[in-house]
């Protein structure tokens, strides 16, 4: 995508009222994770209007968002004052990230790689490494392949929506579940998690790594 495309820009104004009751649970859970972490900066990736950095502002980590679309980063501006000194919103792109290596004690990123095409999400998950300082927390929220029937029934809503999201969009999803969904990218990507969380009826999840030493 090149950095003048801006295809969420047009959501920016409706996309937390219409999401942040069902992803308000999961920001809050990360913030809770990343708050334990050793001091230091974090790093939300794809970050759209800024609400889980709004998270770790509140929980008293000074964050740093990064995503594409312009409409998105303006959107993130408008947070709540009282916790703007803590968080800094930059627009770019998350596999050609503007920062030095090990510049931040923990990087994130939130459904955003299964919209991803096949060819980008290694490079942005190379890209979380390298800005993350040896010993430092990795966090992937995004979709698990199912693991059981309900499971697999309840994913046919999420199949719905992502269709709607439009055609290409809708590819790069399929192709990511077809591979295994979040477990199935990390692994082939050689990332070792210290835990996977299975939320939102167990078709969410949280997994947790660490940058080696």
């Amino acid at each position: 995508m090149r950095l003048a495309d801006d295809e969420y820009g047009a959501v920016a104004p409706i996309y937390d009222a219409a999401t942040a009751w069902a992803l308000d649970p999961l920001r809050r859970e990360l913030a809770d994770v990343v708050g334990r972490e050793r001091d230091g900066t974090v790093l939300d990736l794809c970050c759209g209007t800024g609400r889980q950095c709004y998270f770790f502002a509140r929980a008293g980590r000074d964050a740093v968002g990064v995503d594409l679309s312009a409409g998105m980063i303006r959107r993130a501006a408008r947070l709540e004052k009282s916790q703007a000194a803590r968080m800094n919103f930059v627009r770019g792109d998350a596999a050609r990230l503007p920062f030095p290596d090990a510049s931040f004690t923990a990087c994130t990123i939130s459904l955003a790689l299964h919209e991803k095409p096949p060819g980008m999400r290694p490079v942005i998950l190379a890209e979380m490494l390298r800005v993350t300082r040896p010993g430092g927390l990795i966090a992937v929220v995004d979709y698990l392949s199912p693991h059981t029937g309900a499971q697999a029934t309840l994913s046919w809503a999420v199949k719905a929506v992502e269709r709607l999201a439009g055609r290409d969009h809708h590819a790069y999803y399929a192709d990511y579940m077809r591979q295994g969904g979040l477990e199935g990218l990390l692994e082939r990507q050689g990332m070792r998690t210290i835990d996977v969380r299975r939320r939102m009826f167990g078709l969410i999840g949280i997994a947790l790594a660490r940058r080696p030493a």
